[in-house]
This record gives structure tokens, C-alpha cells and sequence, in this order.
């Protein structure tokens, strides 16, 4: 020991006393609850001053779906539909349980516990937001989420948003039954292509209706909710067959549908049918109800799903327009051919905007009865590729061209291109062979 020096000093190194440790142990607890609390605190103010402000459900509470005005002949067939929106309001306990379920297994599997959003999934998501990108990429949305963003808000993807959404979906819960929330989105929800809801689509894409949807049709369907513009069989079948992929693999793997039914499906061709046209049979009555229905109702009879009966009956009044029909073809069959009706613009195949483009050239220019209203998709000397109201394709070529063939030359006047609107007949019509000839609707005189 060095003279002079306590020993005391040889301790001056030594672990700091118990009582020091649990001081600071203390602090350190007492930051880390303030760090989590005044988050905490802060988020519930905001909820609270966000919730007072929250729209008014009456959009659901008072479900009114916006559904076009229907002109019927007085035996049921339909000749005129106004509106904006395709809609087909549909029960949800005339919706197959089939449907409901694939729908909830790939959307929203806890959707019958939940209180409207699913805690755990939004933990999940905001992580891989967090550690992935600077933006919620990932929504962990449930029905009634999707529900309140389609109806009250934007799709924009910001935290401010999606926190509206989650506060607009637990009120949506506290104010309708989950029987209730699920028929509305599956009437509501868009699925492109002007279809809103489950039934429109049906209709609208296969033809058909709900029940008589096959496994593929229906997990088609299912796929779309997620993004109907890009996953759309009509704007791009491949990307909408991977999802539907997607959703055949979710089926199997929650016991909906076996391997073998999975595979089946997956090798189901899709087949995207046009809208059926109704009949024009009687196009100025509609035309003079429709009016009416407007000047006593305003512009909202094209959303309130009215229904007109008229004292038409559909046999007489087809009767009726075959005879004066037969007399005009008769008479314009002598007149020299006028070339095409009309020139529209076609995006091509591949482009998205094709099939509005379409449905407008076919509105414009609807069949005449037995006349038929054929959009040239490809036009060359040797023959002309159409497309008829119904979705078929049909090819003339050869003596059934002779009429046009002058117009069929590049830079000729008149020319029948891409684009055209002609009229074809088939000659079995006449008691002839059957085949589709050129014909022209008859000449306003």
C-alpha cells in the first residue's frame, strides 16, 4: 500500500449500488410508458375529435341502390333501360352460399367475428408498410372497410384516409347488422365495365345469372373486387386469370373446393359474353314513356329503379314491325349499296377502352330487328372480319363482298375500314340458304 493512501480508494471502480440500478430502471420504465402512452393519448383525441365529424350512415342505414328505369311491354318483355350504372339489386338469401363463401374466404375470412376491422391483419400490414415503403401499400381491408371507402371516401392511398376508413367502419358496424353490410357491398361494390354488385357482373361478363355461375365464372367474380379496372377479363384476361388463380388456390386450401375441382376450374376457358341487346322492337314507346317518366320525376328516375308497364303486347307489336320491315328491305334491296352507316374509332384489341368504345358504336347503331347491326374489327380486299351486338364474330368474303368491293381498296371513297358500322341478314330469313349477306338499313326519305 502506498503510504499515505486510504483504502477505501481501491473501491472507486466498483458496480454501482442496487439501489442506483432501480432508479434508473425506473426511468426508464417511466419514459418507455410515457412513450407509448402519449401516442396513445394523443390518437384517442383524435379519434374522438374525428368521430364527431364522421358522415351520416343514411347512404346504408336507408339503402337506396341506384338502379336504371325499366320499360316493359304489358307480358313482361323488356324494350327500354335508362341509367347510368348496371345494377341488379339481389337478396342476400337469393346470393349462393357458394359465392358468399369464396367471397368472404378471400376478402374477409373472420368477417362473421370481427367488429369491423381485423386488428391483427392492420398490425401486419402497417409493418410491412413501414419496413417496405414510405405509403399503407398494404390495407388489411374488411368488407365493412371496403364498404365505408366505396361509399364515403377516396381510394388515395394516405394514413389520414385509411384512418377515417377504420373509424367510418366500426360506426357502420354499431349501426347495421353483418347480414345487412354483406348484401349491400355485394350490390354495391364496383366490378368494372359500369357493373356495380355481384348480380351485374354476373350478367354482364358470363350472361348469366348468380346460381348459374360455374366454379371458374364464380372465382372469376371473386377476383375482381381487389382491382376492377386492372383485373378485368375484358381489358386483360391473363392478369384476371392469375388472380382468379389465386383465389381457386385460397378455395382449395380452406376446404371449399378439392384439389380436383381447383384444377378444373383453372382449366375452365373463360368466356367473356357481350351484353344482350333488347329488343328495338318498339324503341320510340320507350323512348315516349322514358321522357314522361323524366318530366314527372327529374333526373333521378335514371337511379330509382322504376319500372314502367306499358299496354304493349310483345307478339303483336313484333308482328307488327316484321311486316313493315319486310316491305322496307324489299324496297331498299333495289337501291344501290350506300357503303357503311357509320366510322368510329377502334382502340386496339389489346387496349382497355376497346369495349366502351364498342358498346358506343353499337348503342348508337342497334340492331333492326332481323337487320343486323356488324362492326368491322378487320377489313381487307379478301375479306371483312364483324363483330354483331351479341359478341359472335363472323367472316365475308368471297360473292358476299361484291357489294362493298370497290370500298374494300385502301384510299378509296368511302372506304370500309376498321371502325365501320355495316348491316347483315341472314338470307334463311328469306327461305333461302342460310348465310349472312350484306344489306343497308332503309334511307330516311
Amino acid at each position: 500500500m502506498v503510504p499515505g493512501m486510504s483504502s477505501s480508494s481501491g473501491n472507486s471502480g466498483s458496480a454501482p449500488s442496487p439501489s442506483f440500478l432501480a432508479r434508473r430502471w425506473r426511468l426508464l420504465l417511466a419514459v418507455g410508458v410515457a412513450a407509448l402512452l402519449i401516442p396513445l393519448c394523443v390518437l384517442g383525441i383524435a379519434a374522438a375529435v374525428a368521430w364527431t365529424q364522421l358522415p351520416e350512415l343514411t347512404k346504408l342505414t336507408d339503402y337506396q341502390p341506384k338502379e336504371p328505369l325499366r320499360i316493359y311491354t304489358s307480358d313482361g318483355e323488356l324494350i327500354g333501360e335508362f341509367g347510368t350504372e348496371r345494377r341488379r339489386f339481389v337478396p342476400l338469401i337469393d346470393i349462393p352460399k357458394p359465392l358468399i363463401d369464396a367471397l368472404l374466404a378471400m376478402e374477409d375470412s373472420d368477417y362473421w367475428t370481427h367488429p369491423g376491422i381485423d386488428i391483427s391483419g392492420m398490425a401486419r400490414a402497417a409493418w410491412r408498410n413501414l419496413w417496405r415503403s414510405s405509403g399503407p401499400r398494404h390495407g388489411a381491408s374488411t368488407i365493412t372497410q371496403q364498404l365505408a371507402r366505396d361509399t364515403f371516401l377516396s381510394k388515395e392511398q394516405l394514413w389520414s384516409r385509411k384512418f377515417i376508413e377504420i373509424l367510418l367502419a366500426l360506426k357502420i358496424e354499431r349501426s347495421l347488422s353483418k347480414h345487412q353490410i354483406l348484401e349491400i357491398y355485394m350490390n354495391q361494390i364496383f366490378m368494372g365495365n359500369r357493373a356495380y354488385g355481384f348480380a351485374a357482373a354476373a350478367e354482364r361478363y358470363f350472361g348469366k345469372e348468380l346460381g348459374a355461375l360455374n366454379d371458374a365464372e364464380r372465382t372469376m367474380l371473386v377476383a375482381l373486387p381487389k382491382d376492377p379496372v386492372r383485373v378485368n377479363p375484358v381489358s386483360n384476361l391473363p392478369r384476371a386469370k392469375k388472380r382468379q388463380e389465386l383465389v381457386i388456390d385460397r378455395l382449395v386450401t380452406v376446404g371449399q373446393l378439392t384439389p380436383e375441382q381447383g384444377e378444373v376450374a383453372k382449366a375452365e376457358p373463360i368466356s367473356i359474353r357481350r351484353v344482350k341487346r333488347m329488343s328495338s322492337m318498339a324503341d320510340h314507346v320507350a323512348e315516349l314513356v322514358r321522357a314522361e317518366v323524366v318530366g314527372r320525376y327529374g333526373e333521378s328516375a335514371y337511379q330509382r329503379g322504376l319500372a314502367v308497364t306499358t299496354t304493349l303486347l310483345a307478339a303483336e307489336q313484333r308482328a307488327a314491325q316484321a311486316g313493315l320491315r319486310r316491305a322496307l328491305f324489299d324496297l331498299e334491296r333495289r337501291q344501290a349499296y350506300r357503303g357503311a352507316e357509320a366510322q368510329f374509332k377502334l382502340p386496339e384489341a389489346d387496349d382497355p377502352r376497346l369495349d366502351r368504345a364498342v358498346d358506343q358504336a353499337f348503342d348508337r347503331h342497334p340492331d333492326l330487328g332481323e337487320l343486323r347491326a356488324a362492326l368491322v374489327l378487320k377489313a381487307t380486299p379478301q375479306g371483312l372480319t364483324l363483330l354483331l351486338t351479341d359478341g359472335n364474330e363472323l367472316k365475308l368474303d368471297g360473292e358476299a363482298l361484291r357489294p362493298l368491293q370497290s370500298r374494300l381498296r385502301p384510299g378509296s371513297e368511302g372506304q370500309v375500314q376498321r371502325g365501320s358500322v355495316l348491316r347483315v341478314l341472314n338470307s334463311a330469313l328469306e327461305g333461302k340458304p342460310a348465310r349472312w349477306v350484306l344489306s343497308q338499313a332503309p334511307r330516311r326519305r
